[in-house]
C-alpha cells in the first residue's frame, strides 16, 4: 500500500465537498422548494431513522452511514444522499461553528474514530477521521444566508493504491 499525499487528498475532498454542496444548493434553488422527497421505508428502517435511497436527495440517513459516527445533538438533517455507495449527510443547527468542531473533536475518539486531520478553512473547519477502512470527511461552516451552521459529512472507504510495474 502506498500512502496518498495528504495535501492532494485534502484538495480532492474539498473539491468533492464543494461539488456536493453546489449540487445540493442548485437543486434547492432551481426547484423552488425545500429539498426532500418521500421514500418507501420498512417499519424497521423508520424506527431506526435510516434508509438507503441511492441517487436521490432525501431527509433519511442512508443505511450505509456508520451508526457509530457521532451526531451533534443540536442538529437537524437537511439532506442525505449516496454517491457511488458513499453516504453523504448534511446537518444544520443554530449553534456556533466552534461548538460543533469541539463536539466532533471530543466525541469521534470516544466512538473509536481517530481524528487524522484538522484544517481551518475560510469560515469553518474540515476534520477527517478514520475507523478501520472508513474515512469520514466532516466539513463544518456557517451558511452566510441563513446564519445556521452546516455540517457536511461524507464517508468513504479507504483507497489502497498498488504500484504498477
Amino acid at each position: 500500500m502506498i500512502p496518498i499525499n495528504k495535501s492532494k487528498f485534502i484538495i480532492l475532498l474539498s473539491f468533492i465537498l464543494a461539488i456536493s454542496l453546489a449540487v445540493f444548493f442548485g437543486l434547492k434553488f432551481f426547484s423552488g422548494e425545500k429539498v426532500g422527497v418521500e421514500v418507501q421505508t420498512t417499519p424497521e428502517q423508520e424506527a431506526l431513522g435510516i434508509a438507503s435511497d441511492s441517487g436521490r436527495v432525501t431527509k433519511v440517513i442512508p443505511s450505509s452511514y456508520p451508526k457509530d459516527l457521532p451526531k451533534f445533538s443540536a442538529c437537524e438533517i437537511e439532506a442525505a444522499f449516496e454517491t457511488e455507495g458513499q453516504p453523504n449527510v448534511i446537518w444544520t443547527c443554530g449553534e456556533e461553528v466552534s461548538k460543533a468542531v469541539s463536539f466532533y473533536k471530543e466525541e469521534l475518539p470516544k466512538a473509536g474514530w481517530k481524528v487524522i486531520l484538522e484544517k481551518a478553512v475560510e469560515g469553518g473547519t474540515t476534520l477527517e477521521a478514520q475507523k478501520g477502512d472508513l474515512i469520514a470527511a466532516i466539513g463544518i461552516g456557517k451558511n452566510q444566508e441563513s446564519g445556521r451552521v452546516m455540517i457536511f459529512i461524507q464517508v468513504n472507504k479507504q483507497v489502497e493504491v498498488t504500484p504498477t510495474s
